[in-house]
């Protein structure tokens, strides 16, 4: 990672590396929002969320599939927050939900400016993503106190599972995930 800062002449002594950052105030300061009455789901029901739009890249198709061979599948709600950069990859997952029968079991919010109190009112979370390369969002999932399963992809989640965290799936493998 450093290498670009060595090549361009600048001695390792002067280099540092600092990760993203997030602002987990903003997370811990948001209220929990209503989304039991939001989307009329029964205080039985455990809700789940994926933060991260329908693309191939975060695994929507694989999520869908590891559903609907899930337990859950007739007991939780799953909700996706974010946009797709690619209409046709969401038709099929939405062809791919409701020929699984899941189009009461997950919903599609799109974009969402209150993913901070969404986090907090959720039981547990999900990241499917076939490739990553930080992916922020499980530290978001933690500081909510979220119980989740992720892919084994990019850096943070490779932080996370060096902490022992359990729960992480390969990529790519939806029998594993569900």
């Amino acid at each position: 990672m450093e290498s670009w800062a060595n090549d361009a002449g600048i001695p390792r002594d002067k280099v540092s590396i600092i990760q993203n950052a997030l602002d987990l105030d903003r997370i811990r300061a948001a209220p929990p929002r209503g989304i039991r009455e939001e989307f009329g789901i029964p205080n039985d029901t455990p809700i789940g969320i994926v933060v991260g739009g329908p693309q191939y890249i975060k695994g929507t198709d694989l999520l869908i599939n590891a559903f609907a061979r899930s337990s859950y599948r007739d007991s939780a709600r799953l909700l996706i927050v974010g946009d797709s950069s690619d209409a046709a990859y969401f038709r099929d997952c939405c062809a791919l939900r409701d020929s699984l029968g899941l189009t009461e079991s997950i919903t599609f919010l799109g974009k969402r400016l209150d993913v901070a109190s969404l986090l907090k009112s959720v039981d547990f979370a999900v990241l499917p993503s076939r490739s990553e390369s930080g992916p922020l969002v499980l530290i978001e999932y933690m500081a909510c106190g979220l119980p989740f399963v992720s892919t084994n992809v990019g850096g943070v989640a490779n932080l996370v599972a060096e902490l022992g965290v359990p729960g992480f799936v390969p990529p790519n493998d939806s029998l594993a995930l569900a």
